[in-house]
């Protein structure tokens, strides 16, 4: 099965629901995904420069093709606040056909 019909599923975390809104309606809006979940704020423990940090962070599951990742994860980078933003995809192993269909249907993977 070629990338283009694949599910591959991003996470990040942003610093506060507004940009995580804005992330996620930039996106779907520019058809680099079919759907962008925002979560509730959670608290993250992570070491940064040397030192134990904890803020709270909003998280973004974000549904896309694997041929428009590519041009999602560079726009990702233009949108994010942090230096050195958490982005991580995968493949999703088995996806509900239906649902499948509408996120291909919904995400321009010819950028």
């Amino acid at each position: 099965m070629a990338n283009s019909s694949l599910l591959r599923l991003v996470v990040t975390t942003v610093p506060d629901d507004i940009t995580a809104s804005k992330i996620a309606e930039t996106i779907v809006a520019e058809r680099l995904a079919a759907c962008a979940t925002v979560g509730s704020a959670v608290s993250s423990v992570f070491s940064w420069q040397g030192k134990i940090e904890k803020s709270k962070e909003y998280p973004i599951m974000i549904k896309t093709t694997g041929d428009a990742y590519p041009v999602l994860e560079k726009r990702l980078l233009e949108l994010h606040p942090y230096d050195v933003p958490e982005i991580i995809s995968f493949y999703a192993e088995n996806v509900y056909q239906p649902y499948l269909s509408w996120l291909t249907d919904n995400v321009d993977s010819s950028n």
